[in-house]
């Protein structure tokens, strides 16, 4: 009786040492497999969060790389451009493109304010896909405002007009600089605070129809220059269509100086 009884109490210990070890590999390989399963939507989501964060970085250098050539040719001294980017929700399918990307103007808008379109793509080898981009941007800048009422015919003063800090949120013309407009005569009354532009400016045109202009275009780190025939005359600031000798097409482009104007590849 003894020793059967023994044999049942050390039967009953090892069956149950037994299930102990089988529940401990069962909890073991459910952590595996679950480990297993939230891997692959993990890595997934992170390959997916660096195209779209790959998009918006390579679109805002874009923009900064648009203005502060703008700024630097124009001599603004004091600018911010805000914006605010539309990434389409189907970027979250697009794979991290292994090179740089390629960002190409959808508008014609030489200044970036306002509502904008770039198409992004990646144009590598073996990784091909594009994705277009819809922006809303403001430019904040000190421009030429009239410190007084003007009357029409009026010669501007440094009495008159003062730099003042303005947002703007559409194209539109302005000055940065008070010497540029002094002597001008307006062309209307300018009511106090208004921006001065220079459809309100009497003042002979940089850029008269018929002559021959230095065309000057500028896309990322490249810029080239070539000739052309202003088609349309204008002042600083104006944009008017131009012939390329080169290639006979016309564009549109910005007047920046005395028979020089701007525009984009």
């Amino acid at each position: 009786m003894t020793y059967k009884k023994e044999g049942k109490a050390n039967f009953r210990q090892t069956e149950g040492l037994s299930v102990m070890w089988n529940h401990r590999f069962s909890s073991s390989f459910k952590c595996i497999l679950l480990t297993a399963l939230m891997f692959v939507p993990l890595t997934h989501a992170s390959e997916q969060e660096s195209a779209q964060k790959q998009i918006e970085q390579a679109v805002k250098g874009n923009l900064d790389h648009e203005i502060n050539s703008r700024a630097g040719q124009q001599g603004w001294r004091n600018y911010k451009l805000d914006t605010r980017l539309n990434i389409p929700s189907s970027a979250a399918h697009l794979e991290h493109c292994p090179i740089k990307l390629t960002v190409n103007a959808s508008d014609h808008n030489l200044l970036p304010v306002g509502n904008l379109k770039r198409a992004v793509s990646c144009e590598h080898p073996g990784m091909q896909w594009r994705i277009n981009v819809t922006v809303k941007s403001s430019l904040t800048l000190d421009v030429v405002v009239a410190k007084t009422g003007i009357n029409r015919g009026q010669a501007l003063t440094p009495d008159s007009v003062h730099l003042v800090p303005r947002t703007l949120t559409r194209q539109q013309e302005f000055y940065t600089h008070v010497s540029d407009v002094l002597e001008k005569t307006t062309t209307r009354r300018i009511r106090s605070g208004h921006i001065i532009t220079s459809k309100t400016l009497n003042a002979p045109a940089m850029v008269e129809v018929g002559n021959q202009v230095i065309i000057s275009a500028s896309k990322d780190r490249f810029s080239a220059t070539t000739k052309g025939i202003a088609l349309e005359k204008g002042n600083k600031g104006e944009q008017i269509t131009v012939q390329n000798v080169s290639s006979g097409k016309t564009i549109q482009a910005t007047v920046i100086g005395h028979n020089k104007v701007q525009t984009q590849f």
